[in-house]
Order: C-alpha cells, then sequence, then structure tokens
C-alpha cells in the first residue's frame, strides 16, 4: 500500500515538473476555453448556476464550480483559471 502511495506521488510531481513550463510561458495569457470556464465561474459567484458549459449542450458546470472556488480566493487572472484543472486533477489521481 506505501508503495502506491509512492507511484502515486512520483505520478503527481512528473506532471506538475512538465506543466511548470507551460504555466511559466503563458502566465498572462487565457485561452477560450479557459476564458469560457472562467465566465462561468464568475456567473457562478453572481448566483446564476449554469445547467451546461456555455456553448454545448454535453458539458457541465463541475470544472466551473471549482473555478468560482478559485476566483474566490484569489484575483481573476489567468492563472486563477489554471488552479482549478490543477485541483481536479490532483483530486481524480486519488
Amino acid at each position: 500500500m506505501k508503495r502506491s502511495y509512492i507511484t502515486a506521488l512520483s505520478i503527481f510531481a512528473m506532471a506538475a515538473i512538465i506543466r511548470i513550463p507551460y504555466l511559466a510561458r503563458y502566465a498572462d495569457v487565457a485561452n477560450l476555453d479557459e476564458a469560457n470556464i472562467g465566465v462561468m465561474g464568475m456567473d457562478i459567484l453572481r448566483g446564476k448556476f449554469p445547467i451546461f458549459m456555455y456553448g454545448h449542450t454535453y458539458f457541465g458546470p463541475l470544472e466551473a464550480i471549482f473555478e468560482a472556488l478559485a476566483l474566490m480566493i484569489s484575483p481573476n487572472h489567468p492563472l486563477t483559471l489554471r488552479l482549478a484543472i490543477v485541483v481536479i486533477s490532483f483530486i481524480s489521481m486519488f
């Protein structure tokens, strides 16, 4: 059992190391998908709860809920948009 924790931690560390250059290079730029989730997160903070992802009829607002939590903690910035993805990725490992 201890070996599985070490393996999971190693995978998480490798994923973080791979993502760091991307985050550093595109720290001040958000792409359309990130911005869409960010707008949904801001709408959730304003009391509007979407049923589907804006512009689609097949993806729910789970990521936007995490984004709303991230926006409550830190200001609206592209790195904040990526923070929710990192949290979701970490949770999905366990």
